[in-house]
């Protein structure tokens, strides 16, 4: 069987599609602007219950190394107390080559082998609240317009 070469792109379809579900889940890729500041967020799901879980994607172990040295979630505070779980996804041929030591405790890691996906760790369930109806509206809207673009 052939190596499937993973983008972030396409993690980002796994994820949404198999991991959180897009019945149970509202999924949106690179949020920055327009909701949080000062950093960006490979793919946020929003739960029906109104939570947000957050997952930073490495496809490379330069990729991997670097976010973890910069202390990976060290989001600012008002983007923080939106979060309530918080992931790394990586393939797992990019696991097997990174220091996992250094990985925040409180991260859950999700692995992706071909087109599966497995929940190695969970996230710590940060003390947070719910989304108001106009924050996840804003998120929504720029979900609708991210999935017009080009990119």
């Amino acid at each position: 069987m052939e190596e499937i070469k993973h983008t972030e792109k396409s993690i980002q379809f796994l994820l949404a599609h198999k991991f959180f579900g897009l019945r149970k889940y509202d999924c949106i890729r690179n949020v920055s602007w327009g909701f949080f500041s000062h950093c960006e967020i490979d793919l946020l799901a929003i739960s029906h219950s109104g939570y947000l879980t957050t997952v930073e994607i490495k496809i490379s172990k330069a990729d991997a190394e670097n976010d973890i040295l910069k202390k990976h979630h060290d989001i600012p505070d008002e983007n923080k107390k939106l979060i309530k779980w918080s992931y790394m996804a990586m393939p797992v041929e990019v696991w097997l080559k990174v220091d996992t030591a250094k990985i925040d405790s409180s991260l859950g890691i999700i692995l992706i082998d071909g087109e599966k996906i497995y929940s190695h760790k969970n996230s710590t369930a940060r003390h947070t609240r719910k989304l108001f109806m106009e924050e996840r509206l804003q998120l929504l809207r720029l979900g609708n317009m991210r999935s017009w673009s080009n990119g």
